[in-house]
């Protein structure tokens, strides 16, 4: 059983996303993660707002499954296993197929991969059951040059880029906007994703391996500690090895929330969780904010100005 929403698979938790990840689902109590933030509205046709609504379900199931090992919040409150998770994964060259692997953590790059892979899936099937979410079509990968990666709803190369939509999974607090509105919208590569997924690759059991099985099955040496783990990513940090982000959100300003509007769904935006997830976030990146690593990461981030410091 995954904790908080009782979901045993990436179709479970798509469904709870779909009801409870925008600003219909009011029913359940959820709230915006930028409460006193201005709105920018943005009026969009009903095939992007359908890819928005794609985008908002599985970008915030790779955020519950996936323990991001190079985000400040993570690192912080997991005591660092999921940076250990991210490099288990790439000492072992392991792709990002997270129910294949069992880690459910990595950088940007793998949690982008574990994102091709559902919606590969969902491409071969015209509706997932319970979301009201159709074909994905055309996925593209957008590889920033500042370091960054994640898949796109549409191709950039044949569309405007507020008819392509980010599945950002990474960023601490995902919410779905067009590749108009993203943060990484210059200095980018694509290329056309060539991943693909029967469809009741949906419905495979989420089996996330503890860290000794882990040290099992993938690592070598001593197991693992993870205050000594913390240390050396401290170090790391300091000697420029190893970077760790505070990317709370994807889009091009933290300052103001999104709204899109289309003419079947009307307004809608994608910043809501249900309240104690929010104040769970909240929580967290209050406590990692006020540590020696999140100096560490002030004093070495030189894209600060991505998230409108």
């Amino acid at each position: 059983m995954v904790r908080g929403v009782g979901a045993t698979t990436i179709r479970q938790h798509m469904q709870h996303y779909s009801r409870v990840g925008n600003s219909d689902g009011q029913s359940l109590e959820v709230i915006s993660s930028k409460p006193e933030a201005a709105r920018l509205l943005y009026h969009v046709s009903d095939q992007t707002m359908g890819k928005l609504m794609l985008s908002s379900a599985v970008a915030k199931t790779l955020d519950k499954l996936c323990m991001k090992g190079n985000q400040l919040d993570d690192v912080h409150c997991s005591s660092s296993e999921s940076s250990f998770r991210e490099q288990q994964a790439l000492r072992a060259g392991l792709s990002g197929n997270q129910i294949e692997t069992g880690v459910f953590a990595g950088n940007c790059g793998p949690i982008s991969t574990f994102g091709e892979h559902i919606l590969g899936a969902m491409n071969s099937r015209v509706v997932v059951p319970g979301t009201g979410i159709g074909k994905p079509g055309p996925i593209t990968v957008c590889v920033w040059d500042g370091d960054h990666e994640f898949p796109l709803i549409g191709d950039p190369r044949e569309k405007p880029m507020d008819q392509v939509v980010p599945v950002d999974g990474w960023v601490m607090r995902p919410s779905a906007h067009t590749f108009a509105n993203s943060g990484f919208n210059r200095g980018y590569r694509i290329y056309s994703s060539t991943v693909q997924e029967p469809v009741d690759y949906l419905d495979k059991p989420i089996v996330k391996h503890s860290l000794g099985q882990l040290q099992q099955r993938y690592g070598s040496g001593p197991a693992v500690d993870l205050n000594t783990w913390y240390n050396q990513v401290m170090d790391n940090v300091r000697d420029g090895s190893f970077r760790i982000w505070d990317q709370q959100y994807g889009e091009f300003t933290t300052r103001a929330g999104l709204d899109y509007f289309s003419p079947s769904k009307g307004l809608m935006n994608f910043d809501y969780l249900p309240r104690e997830e929010v104040l769970e976030k909240g929580m967290k990146h209050h406590a990692a904010s006020s540590t020696p690593l999140a100096e560490l990461i002030r004093i070495h981030d030189p894209y600060r100005h991505l998230r409108g410091d």
